[in-house]
C-alpha cells in the first residue's frame, strides 16, 4: 500500500471524525437549551412566546456550533493539511510525509515511501476518532434526559402554543382547580376567524354568538360555573375540568367556583357591524324635464367581515297633499361573494317607470352582510331623489338663494320608511319569522338613523 492511499485512509478517518464532532456538539448545546428551558418551564410556566423564541435560540446555536466545528477543521479536506497532523503526532516521520506528497523531490521518492511505510499511525487516529464520538454520547445523553421528562413538559418546549397551559399544571399539583384557566374562543364561522386560546384571562372579547370553551385542570374537583344567574354545566375530562358557552349579547360576568377558591371572568361581546354603503351615483337631488332614456347608479360598500350581496331599491311617489301613492322594486342585485368590500353598478331605464310630470324617484343602494348568528346585517346608503317637475312650475320665475333645507330630504325619507313598512305589513303571512324581524330591525334602524 502506498503512502498515499494510507494517506487518504487517514483523511476519511479524520473527516468522519469532524462530522461526528459537529453534530455531537451541535446536538449536546441544543439539547441542553431546551433542557434548561424546559426545567425553568415546569417550575414557572414561561409564556409561549418565550418557549417559542427558545426553540429558536436552540436551533440557531446548534447550527452554529456545527458549523464552527467545520470551520476550525476544515484543513482535513486536504492531503497535506492530514500530512502535517500527522507530522506533528508522529514524529519519527520526520516530515518525511509532507515531503513525499509535496512531488518535487521525486528522486528521493523510494527512500521517503520506505520511512513512511515503517511508520504506524493508527493510535493517533483512534484517540481523534474517540475525541469526536464523545460530545455525540453527550448529546444523545442530554437528548434522553430531555425526552425522561414528563410528556407535556417537552411537548410545551418543542411544539410551544397558546392554550397549552393546562399541559404543565397536569405535571404537578395546583393549589386551585381555578388556575391557570385557558379559554378557546371559536367565532361564528361566517366571520372567518381562527380560534384563539386565552391563557389566564380577566376578560373575554369576541364576536357575539361565538362559542367558548373555559378549561382548568383538576378534573372532578367540585367547580361550579354560573353566567349571571344562569347555572351551566361543568363538565370532566381526564385531568381537567370545562364549561362551554355562548359569548351573550351584553357584557356579562362569569363565575367560576370550587370550594373556598373564586375565579370571574368578564365576556365583553362585539358586536358585527352592518355594511356601511355610500352611494356614488347620482351624486346628488336631479330635476328632469323629460322622463326618458337611463340613470347610471353607482355604489360601495364594506362590512368588518364580508357582505354577501347587495342591490339598488327605488321607489317612485305620486300624488300630493295627504294623497300619495308609491310603486317599489329592485334592480342590480350582486352576490358580493363574503368580500369585505364591493361595488355595486346598475342602469335605471327611466322609460320602464313610466314617469309623469310630478312624480319623484327615491334612490338607494342596500348591502346585506354574512351575519348568520345576530343577523344578517343591512346596511342603507342615503337617499338620492329624480323630480319630474309639473307643468305649471315653469310659470314663474324663482330663485332659490341656498340649497333646499335638508328638512324635504328628511321627508322624502321619512316617506320610503313607511311604505316599507306596508310592504312589510303585507307580506308578513308570507315570510318566515327570522325574515320578518330581520327586516322590521332594518327599518327601525333606519328610523332611527333619520330621527
Amino acid at each position: 500500500m502506498t503512502a498515499e492511499t494510507r494517506l487518504r485512509r487517514a483523511r476519511a478517518i479524520l473527516l468522519l471524525g469532524v462530522v461526528l464532532s459537529a453534530v455531537g456538539w451541535g446536538v449536546a448545546c441544543g439539547a441542553a437549551l431546551l433542557l434548561c428551558l424546559a426545567l425553568l418551564d415546569w417550575s414557572v410556566s414561561v409564556p409561549p412566546l418565550l418557549r417559542q423564541l427558545g426553540l429558536v435560540a436552540s436551533a440557531l446555536l446548534a447550527a452554529g456550533i456545527l458549523l464552527d466545528v467545520f470551520w476550525r477543521n476544515r484543513g482535513v479536506h486536504s492531503l497535506g493539511g492530514v500530512a502535517l497532523w500527522l507530522e506533528h503526532r508522529v514524529p519519527v516521520l520526520r516530515y518525511a510525509l509532507v515531503t513525499l506528497i509535496d512531488g518535487r523531490f521525486s528522486s528521493s521518492r523510494p527512500a521517503l515511501e520506505a520511512v513512511v511505510a515503517a511508520t504506524r499511525w493508527s493510535e493517533p487516529l483512534r484517540r481523534a476518532l474517540i475525541r469526536a464520538v464523545a460530545p455525540l454520547l453527550l448529546g444523545v445523553g442530554l437528548v434522553f434526559s430531555l425526552r425522561a421528562l414528563p410528556a407535556a413538559v417537552v411537548s410545551r418546549i418543542v411544539t410551544p402554543r397558546r392554550g397549552d397551559l393546562l399541559d404543565n399544571a397536569a405535571t404537578g399539583h395546583q393549589a386551585s382547580p381555578l388556575q391557570p384557566l385557558v379559554v378557546t374562543v371559536t367565532p361564528p364561522a361566517y366571520s372567518g376567524l381562527p380560534p384563539a386560546n386565552l391563557e389566564n384571562p380577566q376578560t373575554v372579547q369576541s364576536l357575539t354568538g361565538s362559542i367558548l370553551r373555559v378549561e382548568g385542570p383538576t378534573a372532578g374537583a367540585g367547580v361550579t360555573a354560573a353566567l349571571g344567574t344562569r347555572m351551566l354545566a361543568v363538565s370532566s375530562v381526564a385531568d381537567r375540568w370545562g364549561v362551554t358557552l355562548s359569548m351573550p349579547d351584553t357584557a356579562t360576568l362569569l363565575w367560576l367556583a370550587a370550594g373556598a377558591h373564586r375565579q370571574l371572568l368578564v365576556l365583553d361581546p362585539r358586536a358585527d357591524s352592518v355594511p356601511v354603503v355610500e352611494l356614488l351615483a347620482p351624486a346628488r337631488d336631479t330635476v328632469l324635464r323629460a322622463v326618458s332614456g337611463a340613470a347610471t347608479l353607482q355604489a360601495s360598500a364594506r362590512d368588518d367581515f364580508g357582505l354577501d350581496e347587495g342591490w339598488f331599491e327605488f321607489i317612485v311617489s305620486a300624488g300630493a297633499g295627504e294623497n300619495f301613492t308609491f310603486r317599489s322594486g329592485v334592480i342590480g342585485r350582486r352576490d358580493l361573494g363574503s368580500a369585505r368590500s364591493g361595488g355595486l353598478r346598475a342602469v335605471l331605464q327611466l322609460d320602464s317607470l313610466h314617469l309623469a310630470p310630478g312624480n319623484i324617484v327615491h334612490l338607494r343602494a342596500v348591502a346585506r352582510d354574512g351575519n348568520s348568528v345576530t343577523g344578517p346585517g343591512l346596511g342603507v346608503s342615503e337617499t338620492r331623489t329624480i323630480r319630474i317637475p309639473r307643468a305649471d312650475e315653469g310659470d314663474s320665475v324663482q330663485v332659490d338663494p341656498a340649497a333646499p333645507a335638508q328638512g324635504d330630504a328628511a321627508l322624502l325619507s321619512q316617506r320610503m320608511l313607511i311604505m316599507l313598512t306596508e310592504a312589510l305589513e303585507r307580506r308578513q303571512s308570507q315570510l318566515q319569522h327570522e325574515t320578518l324581524v330581520a327586516e322590521s330591525r332594518a327599518i327601525a334602524r333606519d328610523q332611527a338613523s333619520l330621527r
